[in-house]
């Protein structure tokens, strides 16, 4: 299948096309890790239906991580933002299987926000929960203040 019908087959199945789907999508879906892009999102090739798999970017629900790139809170964050995604591919490895649920719309165009399980555990810890314990991420839903890093890391330095 060609990229443009495997991104045409993944945003059929992932937006919303009625008022019963306006929640998202429970799942599970299953996939495998392709590349993690920072400490609260990575790529997964998803099976999205029999026979028919899309690469997916898949925003870890419940949490944010500093950011690697983009404008920061101040100018340690994107190391504090290596550290995360060290963590996340450490958590994530290529090759991962994993379990998506209560898959919904990103905020960003061909992106979803799910919980994320590794799949090799039967009743495993959700992502996000390692990552908030790891302490390169914090519970964190849409609309909540920004996190300013600088600030957060230097409270939760040992003194």
């Amino acid at each position: 299948m060609n990229a443009f019908k495997a991104g045409f087959v993944a945003v059929a199945v992932f937006c919303p096309v009625s008022s019963i789907a306006q929640d998202g999508f429970p799942g599970p879906y299953y996939g495998e890790v392709t590349r993690v892009i920072d400490g609260d999102t990575f790529v997964a090739n998803v099976s999205i239906w029999p026979n028919i798999k899309a690469d997916i970017s898949v925003r870890i629900a419940g949490i944010q991580a500093p950011e690697t790139r983009r404008s920061a809170s101040c100018d340690e964050e994107p190391y504090y933002g290596a550290q995360a995604k060290f963590a996340l591919e450490q958590e994530l490895p290529v090759g991962q299987s994993i379990r998506l649920e209560n898959v919904r719309n990103g905020s960003f165009a061909g992106r979803v926000i799910a919980n994320v399980f590794r799949q090799n555990e039967v009743r495993g810890t959700p992502i996000e929960t390692l990552m908030t314990r790891r302490g390169l991420a914090v519970d964190w839903i849409p609309g909540d203040d920004e996190i300013d890093w600088c600030e957060f890391f230097l409270r939760s330095a040992p003194n």
